[in-house]
């Protein structure tokens, strides 16, 4: 009897069912589950930065860099559960989900030109307009609809609309900017993944570049959000 043959996409899919679900329940609970969790995450990631650039050129550089680099994100993700509501990590964890899938799902679907071949030859113009575009219409769906629901049943304003749209705009932005710099140092050290940990995804560090060099770009708007 023939074995059933498990796809990439079939393992991504099945990783996130899982751990997705994990991953709010512990960011929602927030206090210490969270900074544990953040802790093993870090950890994991660093683990894994070390390990890919001891293969690579400038290796001292490459750890230092990353070693502060992976540290203020996580910082960051851990201020901007902290210090706000868990409606504003919703928030950011969509925006970035968002963007993931955008990308994969638009560059799948359209093709086209390739944006950098040498760094990361599966991506395209049209997955990183998917990547920009995803998260800033989400973004403006979910404050419409929380106006909608808790906020008496008015709409936002169209100048908090067009803020948050620009929001989610820029944060896929810099979310594919962290995916190309892991990219590039995984090229560097002529590595497919940074890691096996998940299933289908590879490393840990695979999976969360994008939200990385997100976390203090989102923090800096919010701030500014709230000093408004």
């Amino acid at each position: 009897m023939a074995g059933f043959l498990v796809t990439s996409l079939q393992k991504r899919a099945a990783s996130a069912l899982i751990l997705g679900p994990l991953a709010l329940a512990i960011v929602y609970y927030g206090g210490l589950p969270f900074l544990f969790l953040l802790l093993a995450l870090a950890l994991i990631c660093l683990y894994e930065w070390v390990h890919v650039s001891l293969q690579a050129p400038r290796r001292v550089t490459s750890i230092v860099f990353g070693v502060l680099y992976i540290l203020i994100s996580f910082w960051c993700c851990y201020l901007i559960r902290s210090a706000h509501p868990f409606a504003l990590s919703l928030l950011f964890m969509s925006m970035i989900w968002a963007s993931d899938i955008g990308a994969y799902l638009v560059g799948k679907t359209v093709r086209g030109p390739k944006m950098a071949s040498k760094i990361s030859p599966n991506k395209t113009w049209s997955g990183f307009a998917g990547a920009l575009l995803s998260p800033a219409i989400l973004s403006v769906v979910l404050l419409n609809g929380y106006f909608l629901f808790f906020e008496g049943g008015h709409l936002p304003d169209l100048s908090l609309d067009l803020f948050i749209f620009a929001a989610g705009f820029v944060v896929g932005f810099v979310g594919q900017a962290g995916d190309l710099m892991v990219s590039f140092l995984k090229r560097s050290a002529n590595v497919k993944d940074t890691g096996r940990i998940i299933p289908g995804h590879g490393g840990l560090l695979d999976r969360m570049d994008s939200m990385l060099l997100a976390a203090p770009v989102f923090l800096f708007i919010i701030s500014m959000l709230a000093n408004v």
